[in-house]
């Protein structure tokens, strides 16, 4: 699989657009992130929004669990969905 860049301006310019638009709403929001470690560091540096999780792998649920620990972030992240089709194996 190929590995894109993080289009860092646009991204900060859309996640500013997500908070201003809260703020003047009133309305909450949560930031829902496909789990690569990038995106995910990406994320905490650019917002203090909460933080969804997707993924799409059994090894990225655990991955972006463990990342979210390590940025100490579990506080405000959220694991988006319960695939039980993915095989977790034991050990």
């Amino acid at each position: 699989m190929e590995k894109r860049k993080i289009n860092r301006e646009a991204t900060e310019e859309l996640i500013t657009k997500f908070e201003d638009i809260s703020d003047k709403t009133e309305l909450p929001y949560v930031l829902d992130v496909v789990y690569t470690n990038a995106a995910l560091e990406f994320t905490v540096d650019a917002t203090k929004m909460p933080i969804q999780i997707d993924y799409i792998s059994d090894e990225a649920v655990i991955d972006g669990m463990e990342a979210a620990k390590e940025l100490s972030i579990l506080d405000k992240t959220i694991l988006n969905a319960f695939n039980p089709e993915l095989n977790f194996s034991e050990g």
